[in-house]
């Protein structure tokens, strides 16, 4: 389905002429002589006098530079007057979006040279509320080539009005454009990098922060195993000790026999012998026979190994043996047990 262009409109304003208008501001941002980046990034250009063939000067537009300290890269010749057509027309403000095209047709209406012989060029000279006065400028292609020609490695060429420099279209002037835009899209790209990096970097730092924590976290929850690998050694070790001094305890509570039994033997005589041994605690109950009973009984209270010797009962001679028999219920020293067991 075909869109009909001719009847646009919005909310009651109309759109028809939206995309020229929109065009012309395009252009005049980029191609109009008070644009500020025309003024910052169009590339100056060394001009020559057409006649004399002599450095006019270096120009950016209709401005003449004092100097320049970037490299030149284009030359252009100027147009003597006399070889030059020049008009001034005025144009309603309304054909400004399709002004290109409107002064094609006027260069047409008053070229006095056939159409593939003109060269033309214009400038906008003044503004006004409701119309334009634009300078027209023509001269035959023949005289431009030739102006062209006479100074080595020229690529433009310009034309005088009576306030200003007007450049001539349909020769080289595209390379010096391409240039300009090719700047322009440079300083672009560096300013969407700088805004980008600007928006990006507190993302950036954030992602940095949040990886920081993360690392921290798992910093924190290794130390928390760690730390209650570290409890559970230490409860470990403590109910080991505890282990160990119930250990202790019943050892303390229950002696070693073998060291009762070989001191007992040591302190008896030939004649004594024991029956029975029953070692529990720090009590230790014994029975024996001996010769002398009594007098084993007074060898055993001065050991300091026993803090009481207590016979049980009487002392009465086996009648098989002829012995005394004794039963004795001895307390040992719980000091001396401690120190022998420290040692």
């Amino acid at each position: 389905m075909k869109l009909e262009t001719n009847n646009l409109s919005l909310f009651g304003y109309d759109l028809s002429n939206a995309f020229a208008w929109l065009r012309l501001a395009w252009r005049e941002l980029l191609w109009d002589r008070d644009s500020p980046l025309l003024r910052a990034f169009e590339e100056p250009v060394r001009l020559y006098d057409a006649d004399s063939l002599q450095e006019i000067g270096i120009y950016r537009g209709d401005q003449r530079l004092a100097r320049d300290d970037r490299k030149i890269e284009t030359q252009a010749v100027c147009l003597a007057d006399s070889a030059v057509l020049s008009k001034t027309i005025q144009l309603p403000i309304a054909v400004e979006a399709d002004l290109p095209e409107v002064m094609l047709l006027e260069a047409a209406a008053n070229s006095p040279f056939p159409e593939a012989d003109t060269v033309m060029g214009w400038r906008v000279a003044k503004r006004e509320q409701s119309s334009l006065s634009v300078d027209l400028l023509i001269t035959h292609k023949a005289d431009a080539r030739a102006a062209i020609a006479s100074i080595d490695g020229a690529e433009e060429l310009w034309a005088r009005t009576s306030s200003s420099l007007v450049l001539m279209e349909g020769f080289e002037e595209n390379r010096r454009r391409q240039r300009y835009l090719g700047s322009i899209k440079k300083v672009a790209f560096k300013c969407f990098v700088i805004v980008l990096l600007a928006c990006v970097a507190p993302a950036m730092v954030s992602g940095f922060r949040f990886i920081q924590m993360e690392k921290v976290q798992q910093q924190f929850q290794d130390l928390k195993r760690d730390s209650a690998s570290a409890v559970a050694a230490r409860e470990t070790l403590a109910s080991a000790n505890d282990l160990m001094d119930r250990f202790n305890v019943l050892i303390g509570e229950h002696p070693e026999p073998s060291y009762y039994l070989q001191l007992l033997t040591q302190q008896a005589a030939d004649d004594v012998w024991l029956r029975n041994f029953n070692l529990k605690g720090l009590k230790l109950q014994i029975t024996g026979y001996a010769e002398d009973a009594t007098a084993f009984i007074q060898q055993l209270s001065q050991l300091e190994q026993f803090s009481q010797v207590k016979q049980r009962g009487g002392i009465r001679r086996d009648n098989a043996s002829g012995r005394e028999v004794f039963t004795l219920d001895v307390s040992l020293d719980p000091e001396f047990r401690v120190l022998e067991g420290e040692k």
